[in-house]
């Protein structure tokens, strides 16, 4: 008779042990990394300027009077306030261009900052302005749109991959869906959703494992949502649900025990 129940209460404590035994297993990511193996790292793509992006453009030269109309107070707030000299931004237009001094409009959108410091410094040159610039650009921090798990807007200063998004938000969670999360992109004016899997070790080989200015990312919830008013009424009635059902299961328990 005692053994049977051990073997009872053993089984009962599987079943209650059961639900929590899965919620780790559904946080688990980069599955299929094995221990002291090397694995490809592809390095992040350079951002790429897109409409509405906000420039700090710097021109330098070896005569401070031949750079100074490129940072006049065209782009300086130099006036406002006693005026510290702080950069202005340029603001790329919903045409792809900025309006730069004595170049005027330059289409921008679509390179890199390396491409457009490179068509800077040699426009200067071909119009006889500066003999040898010095040209840096800067892209200004950017947006990632966070839905899902948490709903925000997070800023970015030079760049982050969707580990790092992750870490910043918290972490895995098991009330969201790490197989199945959504990068949605824009390209060439259209948006394309991306499906990106964080439980694979190929989460690092995504197009979109790093992200880019406006991004959104989609982690899906694991449970369909309820809305909270909803909610608070039907919880007692889970509650009790539940407890029918434990209660249930210790009954059938003692019967089979004294079998």
């Amino acid at each position: 008779m005692k053994l049977k129940w051990c073997n009872a209460l053993l089984l009962l404590v599987a079943l209650l042990s059961l639900g929590s035994c899965l919620s780790p297993a559904k946080q688990a990511i980069f599955r299929g990394m094995e221990y002291d193996t090397r694995y490809k790292a592809v390095p992040p793509e350079e951002l790429i300027i897109q409409k509405f992006d906000k420039l700090d453009i710097l021109i330098r030269s070896d005569i401070p009077q031949l750079s100074a109309p490129f940072n006049s107070s065209l782009n300086y707030s130099e006036s406002v306030a006693g005026g510290t000299g702080a950069p202005v931004p340029y603001t790329v237009s919903r045409e792809g261009t900025i309006n730069f001094p004595k170049l005027g409009v330059c289409v921008v959108e679509g390179m890199t900052t390396r491409q457009l410091e490179s068509t800077l410094a040699s426009a200067l040159q071909e119009h006889g302005y500066i003999k040898d610039p010095v040209v840096k650009v800067a892209l200004q921090k950017f947006d990632i749109t966070v839905v899902g798990k948490a709903n925000q807007v997070i800023p970015v200063d030079g760049g982050i991959n969707l580990i790092q998004l992750l870490a910043r938000i918290g972490g895995p969670s098991p009330n969201i869906r790490m197989d199945d999360v959504m990068v949605i992109r824009t390209i060439d004016g259209a948006r394309v959703p991306y499906k990106v899997n964080l439980r694979e070790k190929e989460v690092f080989d995504s197009p979109v494992f790093y992200l880019q200015q406006n991004d959104i990312v989609y982690f899906k919830p694991r449970t369909p949502i309820v809305d909270p008013a909803f909610e608070g009424a039907i919880r007692p009635i889970m509650y009790f649900t539940s407890l029918g059902s434990l209660v249930t299961s210790i009954l059938v328990l003692v019967k089979l025990a004294k079998n």
